[in-house]
């Protein structure tokens, strides 16, 4: 028998939050199903998702993609497929994962064939660590069916019920070269098909035996790849003769290089974490490889936006060093050296891996091409360096002294032997002569929209000198926040992120002076950690920004990206969804999400995050509906998983809701409805409607700040229907108005913003 050799950390993992609670039973009365059972999806829902097409939408996904076991408590055997030391999908603790994810074989495969017979099992109470299982190991599990369910994937996993609902089986263990242990070979095809627009989608007729499942594609050709040597590497790749698309996915630590450094480090031993010495290089585009892993619908596409609707794909997770094999290509370059500092009036050395993609070829020229702007000298600044081999796979070149307050893009270009050559990834950096003196400086990316700092992963010391005013301080799930502010007219990339838990105590208004700070992008959020600063006075917060929602969800991803870390304020807002990511009932997925609206469209809405502890996560469903108003949201502009956010401080930054019905179509009778006016904030005009339940006399009326009457829009006898009118402002101050409508005996308001 194996000893429980991580005890420590079991017992901490065992207080951890599973993705989505179910009621599970006593395992001593679970049913023992297989794999393919829990995998099974019934032939009339992969029908309607097959005749959907083009078509096909999220909501209809999740609503087809079930079974009868999905939340229930069932036992099964299966043999461990890989080693939980590599697993690192999740955020560490302290060096602790939150959760461990480990691929299984159910062994009625060897009977019955491995169609649907993988899953992963994810395992937050410890049992995994304790009993240290290692590929081969044939187990006896007891767990809960909990999907993962993203906004655009749905992971098929089992969680353990407990420390001793998954043990070792009195069985041996099942040797490497056994067809139980083994890949399945595949083709992209397999498992995607080619939609009429040329997109990609699941196969859906094949998901149940794909779902979980170990695979290997052959001689595959890399159609893309995206290097990221402190990140997350991806790769797009597609089978010999066929259209369809797969991407990488990064389970594993071997194929990330985020996980072997802190905050967010495992600690290697007992965890195979990446050494940041070593990271790992996508293959270049034109490559042909030889790849194994696992399949999952995860809900991610590498950013490559090949599928319809988005992120519809199967993502393969491979796992040991050996699961990726180049068999040939063009050379393999990381991504170019950044500089440690802020670029001043210096030349910039820059450093880059190169490697063969092809192991009979050498490498025989790189290249350092540089510019003032994205894709080729146009401006005045810019050249091209012959880059040295100082040792081994290591060349370095150098970027002569450019002109004060510039980005600088460069790139490298590697020729081998036979003449292939290929470009690295660009990357840029911003030239300060002065150092850092502005958020700006540190927020705007080269072309205004969402990108990573010009100077994530810097550590500033003696060339950063930011003032700024405390706007926000919350605790979250995530650690402390501290929300600045240096621009007190309001204007874009003016706001940012600290995220300190030792940070000093401050309050809101505090004029803070920072002196050293790291800057780093996390998952798309800028943000200072490790802060130095004084506190040099006090006062009162900038105000919040007030906006409508529409400006914040339109095609202009700059206006987004400028706002990060603002503070804003959004009034008489209607909720378009009260759960962003499932159910609004919360019977299934809930991240403590909702969405709202100025005009209550979803055209127009914007997402609201319960990111500050203050807020339950079941705040939206307690006490949310579609069509209900709330008087005002305001708090810092966030980004997380993939989405913009608002993110209120706490309660108070959420104001009156009120109950209202959502409106269908004419009025309905009896019923009398006065919706939020769109724009809002407006200038010159601004459009409110109404809903009148019967007929009967009608008065819309607008009033200033001192409730003094400004206009009369309506005074009519009216037949029951759905109505709007126009308030046009021409003439009038800027400020706060109250439009009022009253009739058949209500008394309705609503509030206005005018903006000159």
């Amino acid at each position: 028998m194996k000893t429980a050799i991580r005890t420590t950390l079991a017992a901490m993992l065992s207080v951890l939050l599973l993705p989505l609670t179910v009621q599970a039973q006593d395992c001593a009365s679970a049913p023992e199903v297989t794999v393919r059972d829990i995998n099974l999806i019934p032939q009339a829902n992969i029908d309607v998702l097959m005749a959907a097409g083009t078509g096909l939408d999220h909501a209809t996904i999740f609503a087809n993609l079930t079974n009868d076991i999905e939340g229930t408590t069932v036992k099964f055997t299966a043999v461990v497929l890989t080693d939980w030391r590599n697993s690192g999908l999740s955020t560490p603790n302290d060096g602790v994962p939150s959760r461990i994810h480990v691929f299984v074989r159910d062994t009625s495969a060897a009977s019955m064939g491995v169609g649907g017979m993988g899953i992963q099992i994810v395992d937050d109470t410890g049992a995994i660590l304790a009993n240290d299982f290692v590929p081969g190991d044939v187990v006896d599990i007891c767990g809960n069916v909990v999907p993962f369910t993203s906004s655009d994937g749905k992971v098929m996993q089992v969680v353990p019920v407990d420390q001793t609902s998954i043990v070792l089986a009195p069985v041996p263990s099942v040797p490497a070269e056994d067809p139980l242990r083994q890949p399945v070979p595949i083709t992209i095809d397999d498992i995607h098909q080619e939609l009429s627009d040329g997109s990609t989608q699941i196969l859906w007729t094949t998901i149940s035996d794909f779902r979980g499942q170990y695979v290997r594609l052959e001689n595959v050709n890399v159609v893309d790849s995206t290097p990221d040597d402190t990140g997350r590497p991806d790769m797009l790749m597609q089978s010999v003769g066929e259209n369809t698309l797969l991407n990488m996915y990064d389970t594993s630590m071997r194929f990330r290089n985020d996980r072997g450094v802190c905050p967010n480090c495992y600690p290697n031993p007992p965890y195979n974490t990446r050494p940041t010495d070593d990271p790992f290089v996508p293959p270049a585009p034109g490559g042909i490889v030889n790849i194994q892993g696992f399949l999952g619908y995860v809900g991610w596409d590498g950013g490559y936006g090949y599928s319809l609707p988005a992120s519809t794909n199967f993502g393969i997770s491979p796992i040991v060093d050996e699961d990726l094999e180049i068999i040939a290509g063009p050379p393999i370059i990381t991504t170019p050296s950044s500089p440690e500092g802020v670029p001043g009036n210096e030349a910039i050395t820059i450093t880059v891996v190169v490697q063969p993609g092809d192991p009979s070829r050498t490498i025989t020229g790189v290249d350092l091409d540089y510019s003032d702007t994205s894709g080729g000298f146009q401006q005045g600044f810019g050249g091209t360096v012959a880059m040295v081999n100082t040792a081994g796979d290591t060349w370095e070149g150098t970027i002569p002294a450019a002109p004060d307050d510039i980005f600088v893009f460069y790139s490298v270009t590697a020729t081998d032997s036979q003449g292939e050559s290929s470009t690295s990834a660009e990357v840029y950096y911003r030239v300060l002569y002065g150092g850092i003196t502005d958020i700006e400086h540190i927020q705007r990316t080269p072309d205004g929209l969402p990108g990573n700092s010009p100077f994530n992963g810097v550590t500033t010391s003696t060339d950063i000198t930011l003032d700024a005013v405390v706007q926000a301080d919350f605790e979250s799930a995530d650690g402390r926040y501290i929300m600045i502010q240096d621009d007190p007219a309001l204007g874009e990339w003016s706001g940012i992120f600290i995220q300190d838990d030792s940070a000093p105590a401050v309050s809101l208004g505090d004029q803070i002076t920072i002196t050293t700070a790291t800057i780093r992008d996390n998952f798309g959020l800028t943000r200072l950690e490790d802060v130095t600063f004084s506190i040099d006075g006090s006062g009162s917060p900038y105000a919040h920004k007030l906006l409508n929602t529409g400006l914040l969800n339109g095609d202009d991803q700059s206006i987004l990206e400028a706002h990060e870390g603002m503070l804003l304020r959004f009034d008489m807002v209607e909720v378009t969804d009260a759960n962003a990511d499932g159910p609004d009932d919360g019977s299934g997925s809930n991240f403590g999400e909702f969405q709202v609206a100025s005009d209550g469209s979803e055209a127009n809405e914007i997402r609201v995050d319960d990111l500050a502890s203050e807020i339950p996560v079941d705040f939206n469903i307690n006490n949310l509906g579609i069509g209900y108003s709330i008087a005002f949201v305001q708090g810092p502009w966030y980004y997380s998983f993939g989405n913009f956010k608002l993110a209120p401080t706490g309660l108070s930054d959420i104001g009156a809701i009120t109950v209202s019905n959502e409106p269908t179509g004419p009025a309905v009778p009896g019923t009398y409805r006065l919706h939020a006016a769109y724009p809002n904030p407006f200038n010159p005009s601004t459009t409110i409607r109404y809903d009148v339940g019967d007929a009967g006399p009608v008065s819309l009326k607008v009033f200033d700040a001192l409730g003094r009457e400004v206009a009369t829009l309506v005074d009519a006898n009216l037949v029951p229907s759905a109505y709007e009118a126009t308030f046009d402002a021409t003439g009038l101050a800027s400020g706060t108005y109250v439009y009022q409508l009253v009739a058949g005996g209500e008394v309705l308001t609503g509030r206005v913003t005018l903006l000159k």
